[in-house]
Order: structure tokens, then sequence, then C-alpha cells
């Protein structure tokens, strides 16, 4: 079994969301995304986030915990994605072999509905919920805006019992601009997007995990 993780940021305009980040960042700077941990609805057990078989960065290094982390059983260290402000990319991180023992981890994982969760500069990421139906109707959105819930599946099963791994990550950043550039009253647009060269503060983010079928071709 080939598992290959990989990441595709897009552009985002600025979108306030509940809550608030703890930086300014100008275009192309490093984003601090951290993984937290994996949980479940059908167990009180969280485990590291690199307890399953994937793609690891390098060198692992853990973060600062406060007491109320180290309580939940969060582990924060590095991600093995790289996010930059206003540059949207594609990047195939790895190419996995799975023996046995590591796909039967990931099967029984993906049947026990775990959920894998990151933190994007102290936001949790989430996965927008698909439209509700009611009466017939199409909604788009809850009574206050769209529906989410907290991290992202692992994987799914399908009726005949078949599991299918979430081998492929679709990020989407939402920032805030709060300092614009002198120029022009800050209203200039930089190359990147964000005006007159000015800071910008993460306010959201946003997963779309899915299987995707990869082929390589080997360069000499």
């Amino acid at each position: 079994m080939s598992c290959c993780l990989a990441l595709l940021l897009p552009a985002a305009w600025a979108i306030h969301w509940p809550g608030f980040g703890h930086g300014e960042y100008g275009v192309g700077e490093v984003l601090p995304l951290r993984v937290a941990k994996l949980t479940s609805i059908h167990t009180q057990l969280p485990l590291s986030f690199y307890s399953l078989a994937q793609c690891t960065p390098q060198t692992l290094t853990a973060s600062p915990e406060n007491l109320g982390e180290v309580l939940h059983g969060d582990r924060i260290l590095n991600a093995p994605f790289e996010l930059r402000l206003r540059q949207p990319r594609f990047r195939a991180l790895c190419r996995l072999s799975l023996n046995a023992q590591e796909r039967a981890g990931w099967i029984a994982r993906i049947g026990a509905e775990y959920r894998a969760h990151l933190l994007l500069d102290n936001l949790p990421v989430a996965t927008r919920l698909p439209p509700r139906r009611a009466g017939g109707t199409r909604l788009d959105r809850g009574p206050e805006g769209p529906l989410y819930e907290r991290g992202y599946r692992l994987g799914a099963t399908d009726e005949s019992g078949g599991v299918v791994v979430h081998n492929h990550l679709h990020f989407t950043v939402k920032y805030h601009i709060t300092t614009p550039g002198p120029a022009s009253g800050g209203m200039d647009e930089a190359p990147g997007g964000v005006p007159g060269g000015g800071g910008a503060r993460i306010v959201g983010f946003e997963v779309v995990p899915s299987s995707r079928a990869y082929r390589y071709v080997c360069v000499h």
C-alpha cells in the first residue's frame, strides 16, 4: 500500500473569523503550523499525531505546553507541512509503503473515527460540514453561519467495509489585514495581496481531506 500526503493551499481573502491569532505575518512568511493529537468520539484515549505511519519532519520538535494542554493529552509538535502567507502551492510530502502492521493501525483508527488536530497560530483546524437539507431545501449555512467540526477525519469506510485513507489535504488560511503599508494611504496592493506590504493576522484555518490515487514518475 502506498500513501502520499499532499497539500494545496489556495489564496484566501481577508475574512473575519471567531477567535484571534497571536502573530502578525507578511507575504511569503512561514506560518506557525503545529500538530496536536488524534481523538475519537468512541474513546477517551487521545493518541499522538505521529502514532500512525505517515510523513514526518526530519526532526520532531516539541512546543511549550500549558497545564490545560497536558491535562487534555496534547503533545504539540512541528508539522510536516509548510504554509506561507499568500503563496498557494501543491506539494507531495512523501511516498510510503506500509507493512501489514502499519496498514492495520490505519484501518483500526479510521474504523474508530479518529480525527487529526492541527494548530495554526493557536487556531484549531476545522472541516466545513456538507450542506444540510430541511424541508427539501438545501441549507449551506446554520443560523450563525457555516457549520464546522474540529480537526479532520483520517479516512472513511464504505458500505462494504472497505477503508479509504485521506491522503490529500487542501488547506485554506483566512487572514485579516492589521497593518496596511504607508504608501497611498495604505491601500495599494503589494505583490502577494497584502496592501502596502503590511502585516496580516490569521483568523481562520480550514481543511478539506480527501483520498486521491497518485501516479509517480521517476526522474533521473
